[in-house]
């Protein structure tokens, strides 16, 4: 055995025991992890001497991790409920495939609001879907949006997107001044989005969408809200 090899024989291991531990201690409040993953701990620690898998499962326990703290910090106000396997597999696996941790929180969130009896939102393979298809990028341009106060009553100019979200503002005068565009990047962010429906274009005289100016949609004040941190 080389090297390599044994570096990762050890780390699968090593994160073998601790998905152990947080499965055994999930189970009690309805881990999204222990829904799923019934076979013996030994067969999970053979699939994770494959580098790719061993990632998977890193991130997938990173995401429980977080959703173990959540449910915590909620103490009477968490009531676990079932969540259909139709929902929790394709969310468990789109949460193993995802880089980013900014985008994980966003996932935690989700299984939190999903498995709360109390005030959360109802498991939605939609929303499963759309937050899976969205690049760090997306979920950035997304989470700010609705997260400024009154974004939805107010047409949003894009051009300074993701970091500063601004209202376009009545008209002082007569003329009329065209929207600036936002970056080339901003503005596929901004295409994924409405391809989601979490965003709306504005069109102009009913010709193409207009990526300078946007607005939310009802599926995604909802999906943000289901994403959102419990106050």
């Amino acid at each position: 055995m080389d090297e390599s090899t044994k570096s990762v024989a050890k780390a699968a291991e090593e994160v073998a025991k601790t998905a152990g531990k947080a499965i055994d201690a999930g189970r009690a409040t309805g881990s999204f992890l222990a829904q799923i993953v019934k076979e013996p701990l030994t067969e999970a620690a053979g699939l994770l001497t494959d580098k790719i898998k061993y990632r998977r499962w890193e991130n997938a326990l990173d995401m429980q991790t977080r959703l173990d703290q959540k449910i915590a910090a909620l103490g009477s106000r968490y009531a676990p409920r079932a969540v259909p396997m139709g929902v929790s597999v394709p969310l468990i696996e789109a949460v193993s495939l995802e880089d980013s941790g900014e985008v994980r929180e966003l996932w935690a969130n989700l299984a939190l609001s999903f498995s709360n009896a109390q005030g959360g939102a109802l498991p939605n393979k939609a929303f499963v879907a759309a937050l899976s298809e969205m690049s760090s990028l997306d979920a950035l341009i997304f989470n700010n949006v609705y997260s400024t106060p009154e974004a939805d009553t107010h047409c949003i100019l894009a051009a300074q997107l993701p970091a500063i979200v601004e209202f376009e503002l009545p008209k002082q005068s007569e003329t009329l001044t065209k929207p600036k565009q936002p970056s080339i990047e901003v503005g596929l962010a901004i295409a994924n989005l409405f391809r989601l429906q979490c965003l709306q274009t504005a069109k102009y005289m009913g010709g193409p969408d207009v990526y300078s100016t946007i607005y939310t949609t009802h599926f995604g004040r909802a999906l943000f809200d289901a994403c959102a941190a419990p106050l």
